[in-house]
């Protein structure tokens, strides 16, 4: 069925505002003959008369092939705006990790009448005054993180999906999840730039301890070329008693060291940096021991270079999976890390790191030699 022509039309000849997005899905496809290649431009127009919904909002190719349809809690809200002459929808196509779903990004455009929305309600009433709070939230949304916009929505969810709102408040409530998603990509690549550049700025020491508990200090801003152990991490052999007083002995927390990076075999096990060369002390025979217990049962290879302990981190930061908080009360943020890493970073107001607990997650699996490999 080929359609989709009125609405383009209009859409091509009329200045209408660019206003936002909302990350969402395209439904129904098994009914549909073709479907939506990655990146492609799509358009969307009402359907409504859908007998199995009057609000169908249907989504069109460029050649009018209808490629199905939009969530119906989205339709509830956009097709009355389309139908007002307010919005016009177009929507691009998007890869997804889910192989079941094909993601759409879905652009709203306002007409001069829909600009109105943008305007506050003046009414003695509930309803008003939630769509001024939204509003308010929308217009100052540049000033305003991702967890915070995320927090505030929350407030809003179950008004907005029990539709307990204004028409204009919805698409306003909608449209900020297209600003989630926007800062939120943009927030995780400073942060991890942020703590790439923070930990390729730093000092290596040499590796101390033996090879399969192998330890690195990271220093700060010291210039000293007494930094740790003299030991070649290559040299590091054999298995040691971790006694106590063993760990005490070969384990000794280095002078001026600020952070650590302690690795089981080839295989990095945590990540750390602290405030002060003085947290670092007092976290420092905990950390060991810590590392002591969670070793794997077999070896793991020889241990990491300095060189290579620097690009392993780079690595696994670049590729992490973490949320980001809201600003406390101080205007600190944490970043909460998952899945490969496990863990918390704290950032002051003013961009600089202050904490950093890393554990790096892997799983041990054994083959019918027992033969121990990382994954």
């Amino acid at each position: 069925m080929k359609m989709g022509w009125t609405m383009t039309a209009k859409f091509k000849k009329s200045a209408w505002q660019y206003l936002g997005y909302v990350p969402t899905w395209i439904v129904g496809t098994q009914y549909c003959e073709d479907e939506a290649a990655p990146g492609e431009q799509l358009y969307l127009e009402p359907e409504p008369d859908n007998p199995a919904d009057s609000l169908a909002m249907a989504v069109f190719s460029q050649n009018g092939i209808r490629l199905g349809y939009l969530p119906r809690y989205d339709a509830a809200v956009f097709t009355p705006s389309v139908n007002s002459g307010c919005l016009i929808l177009k929507g691009v196509s998007e890869e997804s990790a889910n192989q079941r779903k094909t993601a759409l990004r879905l652009e709203a455009y306002a007409s001069p009448r829909g600009t109105g929305w943008f305007e506050p309600m003046r009414g003695d009433n509930v309803l008003d005054i939630l769509h001024n709070s939204v509003l308010s939230v929308w217009r100052d949304r540049e000033m305003y993180s991702a967890a915070t916009i995320m927090a505030f929505r929350d407030t809003m969810r179950e008004r907005a999906h029990g539709k307990n709102l204004h028409i204009a408040t919805s698409v306003l409530y909608r449209l900020l999840r297209g600003v989630c998603t926007d800062k939120l990509a943009a927030e995780k690549a400073a942060f991890i730039n942020l703590l790439d550049d923070a930990f390729k700025g730093q000092t290596w020491g040499d590796a101390i301890g033996c090879r399969d508990l192998a330890v690195y200090p990271v220093y700060g801003d010291v210039k000293r070329k007494d930094k740790g152990s003299k030991a070649d991490a290559s040299k590091l052999t054999g298995q040691l008693d971790f006694s106590p007083e063993s760990i005490v002995k070969h384990y000794a927390c280095p002078a001026h060291a600020q952070g650590v990076v302690i690795c089981h075999g080839s295989s990095l096990h945590r990540i750390c940096w602290f405030a002060s060369e003085a947290q670092m002390e007092m976290r420092w025979f905990n950390l060991i021991t810590e590392a002591k217990n969670a070793m794997p049962l077999f070896s793991t290879g020889k241990p990491l270079s300095r060189k290579n302990t620097g690009e392993e981190i780079s690595g696994h930061l670049e590729n992490a999976e973490f949320e980001i908080g809201a600003p406390d009360a101080n205007g600190k943020r944490r970043l909460n890390f998952k899945e490969s890493l496990s863990g918390q970073v704290n950032i002051s107001n003013d961009g600089k790191l202050e904490t950093v607990d890393l554990e790096v997650r892997k799983w041990l699996t054994v083959d019918s030699n027992f033969r121990g490999k990382m994954e």
